[in-house]
C-alpha cells in the first residue's frame, strides 16, 4: 500500500482538478495552467468567449419585410375599425335613411348612395278630423306610416284611409277609437314617436 501515505501533487489527468494561481504570482498568458485558456481544447488563441443569445421578443425573430407586413396589417385592421364606427355599426340601432347623390360629369352619371341621419317626425300641432287637408294632415300621415299605421299615400287630405289609421292607432294606444285627432291622440303619437 505504497503511495497512500505520500502528498497527492497535481495529476495531469483529474479534469476534475481546477489550477489555483499561486499567492503573489501573476498569471502569464501563455501559461495554460493558471489562465481560462486551460481549457481550450483548440489550441491557444483560437477560443472565444461564450457570448449569451439576447432574448428574442415577438417581432425580433421577423424579417424587415415580415416587420412591414404585420404593420401594414395592423394599420388595415384600424382602418377598419374606423370605418365601422363611421358607418354607425357600434352606434344605437335607430335606422338611418339611406338617399342617393347623382353626380353628372362628362364621363357620364353616377349614382352614389348617401347616409343621412333620420330626420325627426314630428306629430300634429293642432286637432285633426276627418274632411281636413293641409300640412298638419300630411304631419299626421307621416307620423302614423312611421308607427306602422299605413294610411296610404301622403297626400294632405284627411280621408277615410287616414281615419281608419288614426282608429287603429287609437285602440293600439288604449284610447276611445273614433278616428279623430284630439289632445290625448296627439299626445300619444308624440310619446310614441319619441320611444321608438
Amino acid at each position: 500500500m505504497a503511495g497512500r501515505d505520500e502528498p497527492h501533487g497535481r495529476d495531469a489527468d483529474d479534469w476534475f482538478d481546477d489550477p489555483q494561481p499561486r499567492r503573489g504570482s501573476r498569471a502569464r498568458p501563455d501559461d495554460r495552467s493558471t489562465t481560462a485558456g486551460a481549457d481550450d481544447w483548440l489550441g491557444a488563441g483560437s477560443a472565444r468567449p461564450l457570448r449569451r443569445r439576447p432574448r428574442l421578443g415577438p417581432l425580433d425573430a421577423l424579417s424587415e419585410r415580415g416587420r412591414a407586413i404585420a404593420a401594414l396589417g395592423a394599420a388595415l385592421v384600424v382602418l377598419l375599425i374606423i370605418g365601422l364606427a363611421v358607418g354607425g355599426v357600434f352606434s344605437s340601432s335607430k335606422a338611418r335613411t339611406t338617399t342617393s347623390l347623382t353626380v353628372t360629369s362628362a364621363g357620364g352619371t353616377t349614382t352614389a348612395p348617401t347616409l343621412t341621419k333620420p330626420s325627426r317626425i314630428a306629430a300634429p300641432s293642432v286637432p285633426l278630423k276627418p274632411g281636413d287637408s293641409g300640412a298638419q294632415v300630411k304631419v299626421l300621415q307621416r307620423a302614423l306610416a312611421t308607427l306602422g299605421y299605413a294610411s296610404g299615400a301622403v297626400d294632405g287630405s284627411y280621408g277615410p284611409s287616414t281615419q281608419a289609421a288614426v282608429a287603429k292607432f287609437q285602440h293600439a294606444a288604449g284610447l276611445t277609437a273614433d278616428g279623430v285627432v284630439g289632445p290625448k291622440t296627439r299626445s300619444a303619437i308624440r310619446t310614441a314617436l319619441n320611444n321608438r
